[in-house]
């Protein structure tokens, strides 16, 4: 299976300058999009492959490949039922969905021995990370939005660490 990545939205706040005195309320929740693409479309590799990899199996529900019915971690199966659990509970169940795409992700890797090594998955981790900008918590739970964020810290085989956020709406 061949992965591309074709282009990549961001949504950010565009304000006035910080030195201006007004802001009209019209202008508060004006956004600017960016889009970002090198090659048109470009094959994903190395940690970025590795990273869509641990989302894909993250959220797919157990049973739902036909090819492999034991495969997926089940976050997206949380998704609806949110108003029954705690938010202890959910931020439990997130963690085991975490760790379960984590056996299944080593597992899998045993049978690819040409899997190059910064495609193979040495460690997920819930932690907080340290960013020039603060800490950020592994799991971010926002029950009156009803959304959640997780970020998986990964380590792979060539010794390379970084973490990505998987944000969740869970109506």
């Amino acid at each position: 299976m061949i992965d591309y990545r074709v282009v990549h939205w961001t949504k950010e706040y565009d304000l006035a300058p910080p030195d201006s005195a007004y802001i009209d309320p019209k202008d508060r929740e004006r956004f600017k999009y960016n889009w970002t693409s090198s090659d048109f479309p470009k094959r994903l590799g190395g940690i970025e492959r590795l990273k869509q990899r641990i989302a894909m199996v993250l959220l797919s529900t157990p049973g739902s490949d036909i090819f492999d019915v034991t495969s997926g971690g089940g976050l997206y199966s949380l998704i609806g039922k949110s108003s029954i659990y705690s938010e202890e509970d959910l931020s439990q169940k997130i963690t085991l969905a975490v760790m379960s795409t984590k056996d299944q992700i080593i597992s899998e890797q045993r049978l690819n021995l040409a899997l190059p090594l910064e495609e193979r998955l040495v460690d997920i981790q819930l932690r907080p990370i340290d960013t020039k900008y603060g800490i950020l918590e592994p799991i971010e739970i926002n029950m009156d939005e009803l959304s959640a964020t997780v970020r998986p810290v990964i380590s792979t085989a060539a010794g390379q660490i970084d973490y990505f956020d998987l944000s969740l709406n869970l109506p």
